[in-house]
């Protein structure tokens, strides 16, 4: 930025909804000193952590996959960088802020964080960052972040199926989701997300952290394997899964090979402190209730 008056350089920052503050250096600032205080207190309670993405570097939502681009839909899923790319070409680095989905409402979100430095997983627009710090699991719960990939989405309404039985491992979890979705006229062909909310019996899970220069060096299938850290959660504990069925394109790209599903976890309620991740293994206790996407209200 350049002073009008001056022709020098001048400083600045822009916060979240585009507010600039900009000081000449030679002229001083712009606006009185007591004014730029009150302007730079207003812009970081509005949200400074997201400030600084450029069009460059934003990925935003493709308008063919949202519900405007899909009226009859009522659900939109996207996806930004890939699985596959990332372990055959060993590039870490960011295809998505996650700062253009700050005011999505309702959206969901699962993937790495840029380096391999943690787990991002956004369940109805609250986003929960695990890293681990000296051993343990950490959650943020800021937009700030990038990721290497993800796969991103919402619906404008959900049909409720209740899980009767319970669901031991994620082949039955994923069969359970299929044949739920077949029932309520989804494309089994087609991507779409969905949810969970209940109580495990027992969930292992990791938050993938790779150590060292994470931009650097090369990064394969067992460097991926040796970057997760493990943990496990205690049975009958309640938490909210977000989920991405992916068609035959999309799996490998943003699910496992031979997975059509990919699952992270947000714990809640009784949980003692925050916790999210990537769900390896997982049994499922009867009575929870599976979210799939509908086209309409009371689609019940």
């Amino acid at each position: 930025m350049h002073c009008k008056r001056h022709g020098q350089k001048s400083a600045g920052f822009t916060g979240r909804f585009g507010l600039t503050v900009r000081s000449c250096l030679a002229c001083g600032p712009a606006l009185p000193a007591f004014l730029v205080l009150a302007v730079c207190l207003a812009v970081v309670a509005a949200g400074l952590p997201c400030a600084g993405t450029s069009a460059r570097d934003t990925a935003l939502p493709d308008p063919s996959c949202t519900p405007t681009g899909r009226p009859l839909d009522g659900y939109w899923v996207c996806h930004a960088g890939s699985r596959r790319t990332m372990l055959r070409d060993g590039d870490l680095t960011a295809a998505f802020d996650l700062c253009a989905l700050a005011d999505t409402p309702h959206v969901y979100a699962i993937g790495p964080v840029e380096g391999l430095r943690g787990e991002i997983t956004l369940y109805d627009g609250t986003p929960s960052i695990a890293v681990v710090a000296d051993g343990a699991v950490r959650v943020d719960t800021t937009f700030d972040r990038r990721a290497v990939f993800l796969v991103y989405g919402a619906a404008r309404h959900w049909r409720t199926v209740p899980v009767p039985n319970a669901l031991d491992g994620l082949a039955a979890v994923e069969a359970f989701v299929r044949a739920a979705a077949v029932t309520a006229g989804l494309d089994p062909e087609r991507p779409f997300p969905f949810r969970i909310e209940g109580r495990v019996d027992r969930l292992a899970y990791h938050v993938i952290f790779k150590t060292g220069d994470a931009s650097h060096g090369s990064h394969d299938l067992p460097a991926h394997k040796r970057a997760k850290r493990p943990f496990a959660l205690k049975g009958n504990t309640p938490v909210n899964i977000v989920g991405f069925w992916a068609d035959a394109a999309g799996e490998g790209v943003y699910t496992h090979p031979g997975r059509r599903t990919h699952l992270h976890f947000q714990g809640r309620g009784a949980v003692s402190s925050p916790v999210s991740g990537h769900v390896d293994d997982v049994s499922l206790g009867a009575g929870a209730l599976l979210y799939l996407p509908c086209g309409r209200a009371g689609c019940d």
